[in-house]
């Protein structure tokens, strides 16, 4: 509904009625033509039709979350599948006395601006408290026709200090990728996690629950038709 003035009137049941639209507007507020919130330069415009624009630096970052169980591992540096004495949780074991490793396969999300940075985290545990882990991310960006089976588009390793708590969540951001990495064109995004023990020196396994890539949504939307 759309507000009106209130009635210049001295009727009760008129201005009663005109408070009963006053209450649900503000249960479901409708603006004729739009309304923006922000300033003249960095606003949210939410078109009549229900579209939602963002112009300037109006921003609105997502995440794509893989769980552990949607991470795959195999042949000689596949780690281990362990579920924790709780019962409940339940993760990929690291060994600390070889280089376990992880893959994963997924699509770009289709609302991703490409024009921003995105970053992949992981979110891992160890036993070991305050010790240094090193991760080594890997990924391989591929359209149509080109070679899955070619050498990663880049890999990034790096030492991440485990959780003061023992078994404590860590998130740790493992690679960066500048705007413009990928495109419209980018079809399926390959990845392999590894735990290089040589360049560590945790003492002790790691597990790890999970991945995340953050990204910057597109700035204009569609209205549902």
């Amino acid at each position: 509904m759309n507000l009106q003035p209130p009635p210049q009137t001295d009727d009760v049941v008129e201005l009663r009625k005109w408070c009963e639209d006053v209450y649900r507007f503000l249960e479901f507020p409708v603006f004729p033509g739009g309304v923006n919130i922000g300033d003249t330069t960095n606003y949210t415009e939410i078109k009549n039709d229900g579209e939602i624009n963002l112009h300037g630096t109006a921003r609105v970052d997502k995440y794509e979350w893989i769980a552990a169980q949607g991470l795959a591992a195999h042949g000689a540096k596949a780690a281990t599948w362990v579920t924790f004495a709780n019962g409940i949780t339940a993760a990929w074991q690291f060994a600390d006395n070889a280089d376990n490793a992880v893959t994963f396969n997924m699509m770009l999300p289709d609302d991703m601006d490409f024009t921003e940075a995105s970053y992949l985290c992981c979110g891992w545990s160890s036993p070991v408290i305050s010790g240094d882990c090193y991760w080594l991310a890997e990924y391989l960006m591929t359209e149509v026709d080109d070679d899955t089976d070619a050498v990663a588009d880049d890999s990034t390793g790096a030492l991440y200090t485990s959780s003061a708590t023992a078994d404590g969540m860590v998130r740790s951001l493992l690679q960066t990728y500048a705007a413009n990495t990928f495109d419209a064109n980018s079809m399926c995004f390959h990845g392999a996690i590894t735990r290089d023990v040589s360049e560590d020196a945790l003492g002790g396994v790691a597990h790890l629950h999970g991945i995340t890539l953050w990204y910057t949504k597109k700035k204009l939307g569609a209205a549902t038709t």
